[in-house]
């Protein structure tokens, strides 16, 4: 009977495969024509787990197949099946390539499984966006070995998200970080962002995987990388230049790409998370509320409630002038709109309130300060605003941990925050050509070092990469030149 129980389950898998393909069209079949202006953002399309396809220990004893049960293409089999892969993207298989897969199809079954039945929340959404913005299907996958589809993980870098984004470059790229919300947990937005970046990456490479370098390892990176390579300009000829991470992230990334492709083939079951999301609606929230408050009114649990609004960090709605946008259930909608008007009149008390120059709780936007709050510690603080507590401590020059309620403290690196020039100061004192400078521009002016990027030059002096852009005429957020003069405007 043993192989009666072997047909069946390959059977069921075989089904299984064609069930999710013609539904969804899973691997580059139809595109959907999304207008993700109205998508939810957290998970749009609803994904119920079918219970009735594999049991556990079903999916348990195909996990645990031993090698010898599964396939075992040669290395020239694995070539021309990457090949035969449509894509965009220009793959190659070399080694590391099939170094990786192996690692993924062999040894990484189980967290292979898991991240297809997490790719099964939020792949749809991001096909409607690369779509949407005539980008490849296929750099959908880079969120796979960037988050594992963890929409709140954070690296120990302070990178944070789907995308993985770090703080400054998050700022630059116009997405939202204070105490209450990181947009960069939030799926439709911080897709958006990173789309952005690779876009304008692929303008100035003109190669995917090199735009997938810099994306890893940063566009300043990249170029010396690239002036330091006698002959070519694609990732192979510039990988031996680049960081030991990064030459190791764009074989990975092809390598997944494969695995996840080619996942049904090697036997690799879909294991969906212990949670369904529903699908949702977006609601413009204008006064501070708490997430707990709206699902009880709407008879749910609130961690479901939250788990829609993975850019919350607390419980607390916060209050914005323009409003807050609250995914709900679509079927708790109608409850929700019935209920408003009550859910506002009962709500708990606003412990904070908002002025033009302030962003929520204590934060001092304009200063880049945070006043200690009854309950906060060192490391919350730092979660907070995703700098680690050495920084924190260092910024205020702090020698314990110990902290005073209303206490002000620096929650960023305030380098360069107010680097004006003083009424004594020479123009070449700062590193601009006399005949370039303005006395009449209220800003300072930075001479562009080698290597360095917009990111880099926003992050030192503290302001916006959108302001720097403007002030410069730059309309490539990834072109800046070694050598020219940059407007800085004064914070």
């Amino acid at each position: 009977m043993k192989w009666f129980r072997f047909f069946l389950l390959g059977f069921l898998v075989i089904l299984t495969s064609f069930s999710v393909k013609a539904q969804r069209g899973f691997f580059y079949s139809h595109i959907p024509d999304w207008d993700y202006s109205h998508v939810d953002s957290s998970i749009q399309s609803s994904i119920i787990q079918d219970t009735a396809v594999l049991t556990d220990d079903e999916i348990k004893a195909m996990i645990r197949l031993p090698q010898s049960e599964l396939p075992q293409p040669s290395d020239d089999e694995i070539k021309a099946q990457l090949e035969a892969i449509p894509a965009l993207v220009n793959f190659q298989c070399n080694d590391q390539v099939i170094a990786e897969i192996r690692t993924m199809v062999y040894s990484a079954r189980n967290y292979m499984a898991k991240l297809r039945g997490r790719a099964e929340y939020y792949f749809p959404i991001f096909e409607g966006m690369l779509a949407e913005e005539e980008m490849p299907i296929e750099l959908k996958y880079l969120t796979l070995i960037e988050s594992g589809l963890d929409p709140q993980i954070t690296s120990y870098a302070g990178a944070r998200g789907l995308w993985q984004i770090m703080p400054a470059t998050a700022r630059g790229l116009g997405l939202t970080l204070d105490s209450w919300v990181d947009e960069r947990c939030d799926p439709i937005k911080s897709t958006q962002a990173a789309l952005a970046y690779l876009k304008a990456a692929n303008r100035t490479y003109d190669d995917w995987l090199v735009s997938l370098a810099s994306y890893n390892a940063g566009p300043g990176t990249v170029n010396r990388a690239i002036s330091r390579t006698a002959s070519g300009r694609t990732y192979w000829d510039i990988q031996p230049q680049l960081p030991r991470e990064t030459q190791k992230y764009v074989p990975k990334y092809i390598a997944m790409v494969y695995s996840m492709h080619y996942a049904d083939y090697y036997k690799i079951p879909i294991i969906y998370p212990s949670y369904s999301i529903a699908p949702s609606i977006p609601v413009e929230i204008f006064s501070p509320l708490k997430i707990s408050h709206i699902a009880a009114a709407l008879d749910m649990d609130s961690a479901d409630l939250a788990r829609l609004n993975p850019s919350l960090k607390t419980d607390w709605i916060p209050y914005y002038q323009n409003g807050f946008t609250l995914n709900v259930p679509s079927d708790k909608s109608a409850r929700f709109y019935a209920l408003e008007q009550d859910i506002y009149l009962t709500s708990d008390t606003l412990f904070f309130v908002l002025r033009d120059d302030r962003v929520n709780g204590g934060y001092d936007e304009r200063k880049n300060i945070y006043y200690v709050q009854q309950g906060d510690y060192l490391e919350k603080i730092a979660m907070n605003f995703s700098v680690s507590v050495e920084e924190l401590m260092e910024w205020n020059e702090l020698e314990s941990m110990m902290l005073e309620l209303g206490q002000g403290l620096v929650v960023g690196d305030n380098k360069g925050l107010n680097p004006y020039v003083s009424d004594g100061e020479r123009p070449d004192e700062v590193g601009v050509q006399s005949d370039e400078y303005d006395e009449n521009c209220d800003c300072v002016y930075h001479r562009v070092r080698f290597g360095e990027s917009i990111f880099d030059i926003a992050y030192e002096y503290g302001v916006r990469v959108e302001d720097i852009l403007r002030d410069n005429t730059i309309t490539n957020v990834l072109l800046v030149e070694q050598g020219i003069n940059l407007k800085i405007p004064k914070k």
